[in-house]
């Protein structure tokens, strides 16, 4: 496996356009963020939204995360997150996650993480938070 250590910095404005059914709360919010990679292995990711989840209050992320190539085809993934969300919710949670990654025909990868959320973010937002897992098929280019 070829190694190519590559270093970068990016931002962003992210501003998700979620389909609100009749009678339900509009969550969309903005968000500003940025992140910075290091030997394309580690990345460290902020935000912050003057509108978290849609509450016309501020909430703020760091997120921290790594993968380690076992080989040109199979990776392992794994991060873990704080979102300060104490002027929305007068509070803050913790969410974690580890996955496996399979390029099986470039650039299309098969995806299986792990997801857990600590008790924070259970009562935070009951009946969503805790542990689940995600398939998923996606494409880079």
């Amino acid at each position: 496996m070829e190694r190519k250590d590559r270093h970068g910095l990016g931002a962003g404005y992210l501003s998700p356009a979620l389909p609100v059914p009749l009678g339900e709360p509009n969550l969309n919010w903005n968000e500003i963020n940025a992140s910075i990679t290091w030997r394309d292995n580690y990345w460290l990711a902020v935000g912050h939204s003057n509108n978290a989840m849609a509450t016309d209050t501020t909430g703020t992320y760091a997120l921290l995360g790594a993968r380690y190539p076992i080989n040109d085809q199979w990776r392992v993934e794994g991060s873990v997150a704080r979102y300060v969300l104490e002027s929305a919710y007068a509070d803050s949670y913790m969410h974690g996650a580890l996955g496996v990654v399979w390029t099986f025909k470039a650039p299309f990868e098969a995806r299986l993480t792990l997801h857990g959320t600590d008790s924070a973010a259970k009562r935070l937002f009951p009946g969503m938070a805790g542990s689940r897992a995600e398939f998923a098929i996606q494409a880079s280019f």
